[in-house]
């Protein structure tokens, strides 16, 4: 029997959960361990933790609130706000994205609450795919159709759920102040590969994910690098629509640019280059073109510029099949492979690593170039 002081009580009709002094009017689904003291503080007044001893701490939470509290607030709430309003298909479109898929997330079971009878119309009707969109918006598929438009609306409606899951956790995180209807619109132009990468739904990311080939988390980071950088540098004179190749062209240009004012052009070593199976290093072989490479590629590839030119180290800029740079170390008479990286010091293909292996074996040593 539990002789506790203050005990769980769910109301339906005013959707709340009253403990002792609080009530809490929207969903605590958190599951959390009994070590968390974080709601047991609110509810028993944070004096229960004030003598510092541990075990006596926990002993008086029991007496108040019974043994399990945690467990048992997270059930109470689980059976008002899900369990006993909504399907499982429903309730698991509500949990966290990622690892956390376990836990449900608090604001999305609140709005599925606050527009659950165009739920129930929408999944006895067999649109299951368009909840996500409810929940969103907390209005009827008519007005959400009239918000976003007609054309907008026929792709949610061509959505798989998943897709539109992924829609509405995404406009979730958009930036204070931005426009909830704009922003869903923009984000049906985001391949759904890259859909989880978009964190504050700003312009940048969205020409990042126009503009990102491999629909991967390290690619898309490498080109909103890029598409930040750019935007950065140009101001005025950036153009969202331009390609790719247009894009890298705009930023290696600016940044060479600015790198020649405060770094020499002046060759330190000759020039050198090498072609093998689809690969193209090129030795970079003055200060400016160490620092242009760092700035392009977003590592520190520049900082070896004074070992470069003491001629004890090499850094090559690697094209063709793979973008990356190599640098060598000198070892007596032979060179060996001390670093290969792509850009943001994201590790590179098996292939690429063995094409850095013959740059080693084919670059001339200093006593080779001085005979």
């Amino acid at each position: 029997m539990n002789r506790a002081v203050h005990h769980i009580v769910s109301n339906p009709e005013t959707m709340s959960i009253t403990v002792g002094p609080m009530r809490f009017d929207r969903p605590v689904l958190g599951r959390y361990p009994e070590m968390w003291t974080h709601i047991k503080a609110q509810v028993c007044g944070h004096s229960v933790e004030d003598n510092g001893n541990l075990k006596v701490m926990y002993q008086r939470y029991a007496e108040l609130l019974g043994p399990k509290f945690n467990r048992r607030f997270q059930a109470a709430n689980y059976w008002l706000w899900i369990g006993n309003r909504m399907s499982d298909r429903v309730g698991n479109m509500l949990r966290h994205e990622g690892k956390h898929w376990k836990q449900y997330n608090d604001d999305l079971v609140f709005g599925a609450n606050e527009a659950l009878p165009y739920i129930k119309e929408a999944e006895s009707d067999g649109l299951l795919h368009l909840v996500p969109a409810i929940v969103t918006f907390g209005e009827s598929p008519h007005t959400i159709k009239r918000r976003i438009g007609q054309g907008n609306w026929r792709r949610v409606a061509a959505n798989s759920t998943t897709r539109n899951r992924l829609l509405m956790n995404a406009v979730r995180r958009r930036k204070p102040g931005v426009d909830l209807d704009e922003t869903f619109a923009r984000l049906l132009d985001v391949p759904s590969g890259v859909m989880r990468c978009i964190n504050l739904c700003e312009d940048d990311e969205f020409v990042a994910a126009r503009l990102t080939h491999r629909l991967q988390l390290p690619e898309f980071m490498e080109t909103l690098h890029l598409v930040r950088d750019t935007m950065r540098m140009l101001g005025a004179g950036f153009n969202p629509e331009w390609s790719r190749n247009r894009m890298v062209e705009e930023h290696n240009a600016e940044v060479r640019e600015r790198n020649t004012r405060t770094y020499s052009p002046k060759p330190f070593a000759d020039e050198w280059r090498i072609e093998h199976r689809g690969f193209i290093a090129t030795l970079l072989n003055s200060k400016l073109e160490g620092v242009t490479e760092g700035s392009i590629q977003h590592h520190c590839v520049g900082s070896y510029a004074s070992l470069a030119k003491s001629g004890s180290y090499a850094v090559f800029r690697v094209e063709g099949k793979e973008r990356a740079t190599v640098g060598l170390q000198a070892l007596q008479d032979l060179w060996r492979v001390d670093q290969v990286y792509a850009a943001c010091n994201r590790p590179v293909s098996a292939e690429c690593m063995e094409f850095a292996r013959y740059v080693a074996t084919q670059y001339p040593s200093r006593a080779r170039r001085a005979a």
